[in-house]
């Protein structure tokens, strides 16, 4: 189902989101929006792809389709991934510029207006910060997504390696991402469906993309441990992200190594940590590690896929505690992660710390 409307002029913006059944966040999501956009409404429109939710989700949009004009949505008939929906989001916008945002984020007040001014100096691509909360959002957790300290231009290609020294991790976060529309379709988007990173593959894979804005302050409010992708984390972080960004930069950027290392299990930590918050098990030992070589790796690997969770989950967040205490949002998300959410609340109480 394609819902359309009469468009009078090509809008400034499109705010691209793609969702599936999670409506009361998406409408948490769409509010914050909605409040900022009764300013500038000539200038932007909202587009929502519904990836064939069964929560209500798709009533919420064809109400929000009937009070505002410049809200549209789009729901296929099938399901779709994470990738494919961004997609499907861009090709049915109009706007000269596409905004992706994820469905349970919230915009900070003001922030879409600042957006709209930025635009009109017409960069390829402009980057977005954030401030990170609890999944609640009635704490900040003191952690921005980019930590420059201040707005920068980058020109490519001179400034290539600088431009990903600064801003290639948090471009894996697909909020942060306002880029030009016609960008979007240098590159066959579908290679890359099912990578969660297909918009990193469009920036990465561009030759027209030149001129780049980052923008320091931060205009989004981010939900912490609510990726709807979590149960895959390791995998998508691990072998995914590198594989895609290798793929593009493996051959070009010399700090690429120290930016994302291609082996990240060289780094045991590494994988204790994703032991430590259940991401990292037997069967993802088995899928990926167990034929490598190097025997002595290989062991390491197996043993630690065969800690308890819970143990090494409260070991991880106690050292936090005592020895990071400054770092709220790696102690929120160990926290969020446990087995034993009651014990590790208490661990988090006991040392002083309230994270609602």
């Amino acid at each position: 189902m394609t819902q359309s409307k009469d468009i009078k002029s090509t809008p400034l913006l499109s705010i691209c989101i793609n969702t599936r059944n999670r409506k009361d966040l998406l409408k948490e999501t769409l509010d914050s929006f909605i409040a900022d956009i009764q300013k500038c409404s000539e200038l932007v429109e909202i587009l929502v792809v519904d990836g064939q939710s069964t929560d209500g989700t798709l009533e919420l949009l064809q109400e929000y389709s009937r009070k505002f004009p410049y809200f549209r949505f789009h729901s296929p008939d099938e399901l779709v991934g994470i990738d494919e929906g961004y997609d499907l989001s861009v090709i049915h916008a109009t706007g000269n510029y596409c905004w992706m945002m994820p469905d349970d984020d919230l915009l900070v007040a003001g922030g879409l207006l600042k957006i709209c001014d930025e635009l009109r100096s017409e960069r390829d691509l402009y980057i977005v910060n954030l401030e990170c909360y609890t999944k609640t959002l009635k704490t900040d957790l003191k952690q921005r997504l980019y930590t420059r300290g201040s707005d920068r231009t980058y020109q490519l290609p001179e400034d290539r390696e600088l431009f990903l020294n600064d801003c290639l991790l948090g471009l894996s976060y697909i909020g942060s991402v306002v880029i030009r529309r016609d960008l979007w379709f240098d590159l066959d988007r579908s290679l890359y469906y099912g990578s969660y990173f297909a918009h990193v593959a469009v920036i990465l894979g561009s030759e027209r993309l030149h001129s780049i804005r980052y923008i320091d302050e931060p205009i989004i409010l981010y939900r912490s441990a609510n990726s709807s992708w979590t149960p895959r984390s390791f995998e998508i972080w691990n072998m995914k992200w590198p594989e895609l960004v290798w793929e593009f930069e493996g051959d070009r950027i010399p700090s690429l190594e120290q930016i994302v290392p291609r082996e990240f299990w060289n780094n045991k930590r590494t994988v204790l940590k994703s032991r430590a918050m259940g991401e990292y098990n037997l069967d993802l030992y088995r899928r990926y590690f167990s034929g490598r070589s190097n025997i002595r790796s290989r062991w390491a690997l197996l043993i630690i896929a065969f800690l308890p969770i819970c143990f090494l989950n409260s070991v991880v967040l106690l050292h936090c505690l005592f020895f990071k205490r400054s770092g709220l949002y790696t102690i929120y998300n160990v926290m969020s992660s446990s087995r034993c959410p009651q014990l590790s609340r208490l661990l988090v109480r006991a040392l002083g710390l309230r994270l609602a």
